[in-house]
């Protein structure tokens, strides 16, 4: 029977945390054991989905404005999971895969950079592109060269930096969550 309470209390724990539009569900197994779980209840139980009230309060208040805060897929991905053992672990999850795509964006950004700059001083070595230029118009080509390289490096700069903030706001939302 404490089980029970047990389970019960816990089933009432996840309500009281859960936000609208989530999925929850309440589960009989054979035992007569009653579960709550984001997951849909296993073939050997009953039950079903249940409708969850709105979070009221300073707790859904602190919540709302925490998740505010997180870059945009990592408040889809906690919009979309209760606050249960599973829910943070697939936040978790979410976050990482939001840092593994940071992480491609910025190294396709790199080496896109990369690739503009070499065209770039490759052109500045080709005699034939300048040879039938006067001395004059040759020293301004390579000067507007030389120009476009600082600005595509001063703005893949700036990308990089956004890029790392993203990161680093990424990684602390991940060690807040792993702290609970």
């Amino acid at each position: 029977m404490n089980a029970r309470l047990t389970s019960v209390a816990l089933g009432l724990s996840l309500l009281a945390l859960a936000e609208p539009g989530l999925a929850l569900n309440r589960c009989v197994d054979a035992q007569g054991k009653v579960s709550y779980s984001d997951l849909p209840c296993p073939s050997n139980a009953q039950g079903g989905s249940i409708t969850v009230k709105p979070a009221s309060g300073e707790a859904a208040t602190v919540r709302r404005n925490a998740v505010g805060d997180m870059p945009a897929s990592v408040r889809r991905a906690a919009a979309n999971q209760p606050d249960t053992v599973s829910g943070q672990r697939a936040r978790i999850a979410a976050i990482e895969e939001a840092m593994r795509d940071v992480e491609r964006k910025m190294n396709a950004d790199r080496d896109a950079t990369v690739t503009q700059i070499d065209k770039l001083y490759r052109e500045l070595g080709d005699r034939n592109r300048i040879a039938d230029l006067t001395p004059e118009a040759a020293q301004a080509s390579q000067a507007v060269t030389f120009s476009h390289i600082q600005n595509l490096q001063r703005a893949a700069g700036e990308r990089m930096r956004a890029y790392q903030e993203q990161l680093r706001q990424l990684q602390d939302e991940k060690r807040r969550l792993e702290a609970r």
